[in-house]
């Protein structure tokens, strides 16, 4: 898995992440139309980039598996701030 398609993916989850309503790392979430559909293409580049490194199962193996290390992950990210002020 190319370091690119690593970053494609933690860059289009994270997009994807903010666009949702119940977020938090931010105030407002963005607007979903643009960013949403950015986030996939973002992904979906990503997607393309592991196949063609790799094999076409373990490409998309990898995509899936980081992809909801991200989005499981994601959430708790928010919460950083809360124990750093203790």
């Amino acid at each position: 898995m190319s370091v690119f398609a690593i970053v494609l993916t933690l860059l289009g989850c994270t997009v994807v992440y903010l666009t949702a309503k119940h977020q938090s790392w931010r105030a407002k979430p963005l607007s979903p139309q643009p960013w949403r559909w950015g986030g996939w293409g973002l992904n979906g580049l990503a997607l393309m980039i592991n196949i063609s490194a790799t094999s076409i199962n373990g490409g998309i193996f990898a995509w899936l598996v980081l992809n909801m290390l991200c989005f499981g992950l994601l959430p708790f990210v928010g919460l950083l701030p809360y124990f750093k002020s203790k």
